[in-house]
Parts: C-alpha cells; structure tokens; sequence
C-alpha cells in the first residue's frame, strides 16, 4: 500500500507519540513551555519531559530553552476551524474552483475536514451524478441544498474542527471507495509530505487517501515549505497538488526537482 503507514502509539525511540501531541499543542497555546509545568500536568519527571523536547527539538519544531521550550518559527499550528475558515479565503477558492475542474459526472469523492474543501464543495451543485462522503460538517451543510448524493460519516465530535473522527468514523470511510479524493492540512514540506498536527484528524486522511484511486492535495502556498507534528501522506502518492499562484518560482523548481505534480490556480475569482 502507498503512504504512510499506520501511526504508532510510540515513536522511533520509544516515546509516547500522543504526550509529544499534547506538549506540542500546549506550545500552540501558549508559545512556550516549562519543564517543570509539562512535568506536574502528564505526571512524569522532569527527565521525561526533558527527552519529549529534545526528541521535538530533533524533528526541528522547537528551540530549547532553559527550563522548558519554546515554538520555533515557520511552524504551522492546528488552529480552530473559525480561524482557518477566514485565512486566505480568495486563495482557497481559487484553488477549489480549479480542483473542481477535476470532477466528472459520475464520480464518488471524499472529501476531508479542512476549510479548503468547504470551498470545494460549493462548486460541486452542477456536477451531475456526483457522490460526496465526507465528516465535515460544514461541506454537508454547503451541499444540503444540492443535488448531490451524501453520505455522511457517523463518528465522535470534533467541535473545533466541525467535523467526525474516531474509529467508527474509520471504519465508516473503510467501507467506501472512491474515485477522488481531497484533502489538506496544515503543512506541506518536501521531504516530509502533507503534514498535520491532530492525530484523529490525521488518521481519517490516511483511509480516505488508502480508499482513493486518485488523491489530490489542495493547499495554499503559505502551508508549502513548512513543517507540522506529524507525518500524514508523501507527496509522491499524491496524483495532483493544487496551490495558488503566490507559489515563488524557488519553491516551484524544487517541486519540479522531485516530480511532484503541481497545478496553479489562476488566482482569486
């Protein structure tokens, strides 16, 4: 199977990956950290805590600092979904209507939690049979007066995200499979691939792209060359990789060096 595999419960050198998460998203919260808070809040000893940063440190996504760490510059956060759903928006329909050139009557798509996608979805209405599974709520919204077949995912709330996850929503999407798929997240970097920082989030993205015969990538140039917690999907099992066209002509070659294959939206509508 292309992509990443599953996300294990620990790390290459053994360290809870969920304790890395939460560390990393109290950096999110407040910038930075303390040894000895992060040390009383997980109930483990400060040496734990001590190797969670340098472990965090060694991935490039803090600076130490004394007595705890602090949120290195260029990273991109998981951000509430009202937050994500201003930022950037000529950008994201840009790219959304360039992504629906891509559909064809008769396609089944999946369509994934980020805010780019709600755009997405507000182009699909003139799509003749057309099928859209998804957990976000606010695409279903979008598409309720549509006339476009829905399937909604069941699963567990994620509030901040308006969105399903869980394992009944896995096990939901396994069910499937799709024709296209698209998705986002919160970094896109070279080496690393589509990177993201919440694990449920991230594990509803790999089923969608395991159940898809093609598997787009919509995120705005902002997102390109910066890193995330964690690893979702390699760029090189992406079929498409859809930004707009504030891409810089640097990040663009070093795209073209790996044979990643982009598509620039015209820019804003």
């Amino acid at each position: 199977m292309k992509g990443c595999c599953p996300l294990s419960t620990r790390d290459a050198y053994g360290i809870p990956v969920e304790r890395l998460n939460k560390i990393y998203e109290q950096l999110n919260l407040h910038g930075v950290v303390k040894v000895n808070e992060l040390a009383t809040l997980f109930t483990v000893s400060k040496m734990t805590i001590r190797r969670d940063l340098a472990e965090l440190d060694r991935r490039g996504l803090v600076v130490r600092s004394r007595g705890g760490a602090v949120l290195k510059e260029g990273l991109l956060a998981d951000d509430n979904v009202g937050i994500r759903q201003i930022q950037n928006v000529e950008k994201k329909q840009a790219i959304a209507a360039e992504a629906a050139k891509h559909l064809v009557p008769g396609d089944t798509v999946a369509l994934d939690a980020s805010t780019t996608v709600v755009e997405l979805a507000k182009q699909l209405g003139n799509i003749a049979d057309l099928t859209v599974v998804t957990g976000n709520f606010l695409v279903a919204n979008v598409l309720l007066s549509s006339a476009v077949t829905m399937h909604f995912i069941g699963g567990r709330l994620r509030r901040e995200a308006f969105s399903t996850t869980g394992p009944m929503a896995e096990g939901n999407i396994a069910q499937f499979s799709f024709s296209k798929c698209f998705v986002s997240g919160n970094a896109v970097h070279l080496t690393e691939g589509l990177m993201d920082t919440n694990m449920d989030e991230i594990q509803i993205k790999r089923q969608i792209l395991r159940n898809s015969e093609r598997r787009y990538l919509l995120v705005d140039s902002s997102k390109l060359m910066h890193r995330a917690l964690l690893k979702v999907w390699a760029l090189s099992d992406f079929d498409y990789v859809i930004t707009d066209n504030g891409i810089t002509d640097e990040i663009h070659q070093q795209f073209d060096k790996i044979g990643v294959p982009l598509v620039i939206a015209n820019g804003p509508l």
